[in-house]
């Protein structure tokens, strides 16, 4: 299992399954984490829903801000992802949200979750495990 994580505090339990969206928006505790090009809306969705667009922090060579280790030795376990929290919305019923290109992700959670979790534009999380 994955976990959504800011300054080492746990936001989150975290799902990666697209098809989990549609159980969202009741009493679900977690958020979603939907990469590459992608549109969420709630045409399905039994309620409004929380949407993060997010992309990797620094250079966009793929480093995210950290220099490549050597090539020929494999990493134990590996690094959290680190994401920088670049736009919020609530998207209501039957609405689309602006689209997603590659290179970047979108956290989903039910309305509501991300004042709880006093998440922020130019926020930085870490997805850990899983």
């Amino acid at each position: 299992m994955a976990w959504l994580t800011r300054n080492d505090e746990v936001l989150a339990a975290l799902g990666t399954d697209r098809a989990g969206l549609a159980g969202l928006g009741g009493d679900v505790q977690g958020a979603l984490l939907l990469r590459g090009p992608t549109v969420v809306h709630t045409l399905r969705v039994p309620g409004p829903l929380d949407v993060a667009w997010c992309r990797a922090p620094g250079p966009l060579d793929g480093t995210r801000g950290r220099a490549p280790g050597p090539p020929d030795v494999a990493p134990r376990r590996a690094p959290p992802e680190e994401l920088e929290v670049r736009r919020i919305a609530t998207l209501v019923a039957h609405r689309v949200g602006r689209p997603c290109g590659r290179g970047t992700a979108v956290l989903v959670a039910e309305a509501g979750a991300f004042e709880r979790w006093q998440l922020r534009v130019a926020d930085r999380l870490e997805v850990r495990g899983g």
